[in-house]
């Protein structure tokens, strides 16, 4: 009986080729600094996102604050008549917005020229945020 010679089914690799299997850990380290990199970009973007969220949310809860006490003094104004509306300031804040550090205030202003027909004022509603101005309304008052 002769003896015959194993043969397996996948061919042998050379030295060289075995080398090129796998990465080796130089270039899983580089890898990986890469991404460590990429990915303090990425969270930089983030935080810099969430400061223009809280920027945008006061500056609309700032104009939200001015709409309401200029809505306030023109529903005086319906109801009460002019001279009533001149003298009346913005409602109280609620406590939550006095405590984010909100005020706003009316000011009526002197009577411009061109109100000949009837008396009227220019009142500037203005909504500050610890000494920042946050939003301004003006508009004009009428006698009619």
């Amino acid at each position: 009986m002769s003896r015959r010679e194993f043969t397996p089914l996948t061919p042998t690799l050379s030295q060289g080729e075995r080398r090129q299997r796998g990465f080796t850990l130089v270039e899983m380290v580089m890898v990986i600094v890469i991404l460590g990199i990429a990915s303090v970009a990425l969270m930089d973007q983030f935080v810099n996102a969430s400061k223009s969220y809280l920027i945008d949310e006061q500056l609309q809860t700032s104009t939200q604050l001015a709409q309401e006490c200029a809505e306030h003094i023109l529903a005086t104004r319906r109801l009460q008549g002019y001279a009533t509306a001149i003298a009346t300031n913005c409602l109280a804040l609620p406590a939550a917005y006095t405590t984010a550090g909100y005020a706003r205030n009316a000011t009526p202003g002197v009577e411009p020229a061109f109100c000949i027909t009837s008396p009227c004022v220019q009142v500037d509603v203005v909504v500050t945020q610890g000494a920042t101005e946050r939003a301004r309304v003006v508009f004009m008052l009428g006698s009619y």
